[in-house]
């Protein structure tokens, strides 16, 4: 069954290869700035204290971009603070972790964060032979979720987490399709010399292309006459299979589940999309509050 909401805003019957000039003017540019090494974010951890398997710290972070559409021009996205989330698991946690890989990544954002000192804690939940689970906050779960480790069936060199060590990706989408519900589309990554041998299939890179991929697949979906603010993350959940072979491209699949009016937004509909690699690299579903309708 068909609701109102689907009815009035989306066009779900379209087949159509989405052009490079529209993908580009639906595009977020934040998004790519997020990804960006020359304008992305950067941070430093501090104030850490420890509490047997909890860890509390600050992280300063440094802006050198202003989002377009957040209020005083910056928030604390999801990608970023998975990021940091990351970095400080693997500089505080790698001995637990050496023969571990991430293989469930959730999150559930009920409160912007606008802070640039925000405050984390993450806790060791539980530790067996073959998982481990450790829970997150950011700014007293305005941001929560987890992260879960299953042992590696066969031992890999160890990929370490810490943010400096990480090789800068660039990524583009090549071509896209929407079939009815559903989006295909293949990304290129350009990658620097030796990216490859460290480079790992990251939470929050891909939050990043998903959050773009779904930006895309509902501005050509919906009935908007112009762009406003995109989408904005409320939960996901990422689940990653054993390997990623670091190819040149990556084909995603994206479909729509369900949408609803927001009750909180004026001109917002909160959109539920599936996902997937097309060679179960990862699988999962995200909620965005997306704005399509003018005021």
């Amino acid at each position: 069954m068909i609701n109102s909401t689907e009815a009035g805003v989306f066009d779900l019957e379209m087949n159509h290869f989405i052009s490079d000039e529209e993908i580009d003017f639906f595009s977020s540019s934040f998004i790519w700035d997020v990804l960006n090494r020359e304008t992305k974010d950067l941070f430093e951890i501090g104030s850490i204290q420890r509490f047997g398997r909890e860890l509390s710290f600050s992280a300063v972070i440094t802006q050198r971009k202003k989002h377009p559409y957040s209020e005083g021009g910056f928030h604390l996205s999801a990608i970023t603070a998975s990021e940091i989330i990351q970095f400080a698991i693997g500089s505080n946690h790698n001995d637990i972790l050496n023969d571990f890989r991430l293989s469930s990544h959730q999150i559930t954002c009920v409160k912007t964060i606008r802070s640039k000192q925000p405050k984390f804690r993450i806790k060791v939940e539980s530790k067996s032979a073959s998982r481990i689970v450790i829970n997150f906050e950011a700014e007293k779960k305005s941001y929560f979720g987890l992260m879960v480790f299953s042992r590696k069936i066969c031992p890999h060199p160890k990929i370490k987490m810490k943010r400096e060590k990480r090789n800068f990706v660039k990524p583009h989408i090549k071509k896209a399709k929407i079939v009815r519900k559903k989006l295909l589309a293949e990304l290129i990554f350009d990658w620097q010399s030796s990216a490859r041998d460290n480079f790992g299939l990251r939470p929050d890179l891909l939050l990043a292309l998903l959050a773009q991929l779904a930006i895309v697949q509902l501005y050509t979906m919906s009935t908007a006459t112009s762009k406003q603010s995109g989408v904005v993350l409320i939960s996901s959940i990422i689940h990653l299979g054993n390997k990623w072979n670091h190819n040149d491209q990556m084909n995603f699949v994206l479909e729509t589940r369900k949408f609803r009016k927001s009750k909180k937004h004026d001109n917002h509909v909160v959109a539920e999309i599936g996902f997937s690699g097309s060679k179960h690299e990862f699988s999962g579903s995200a909620v965005y509050f997306f704005e399509p309708m003018d005021a």
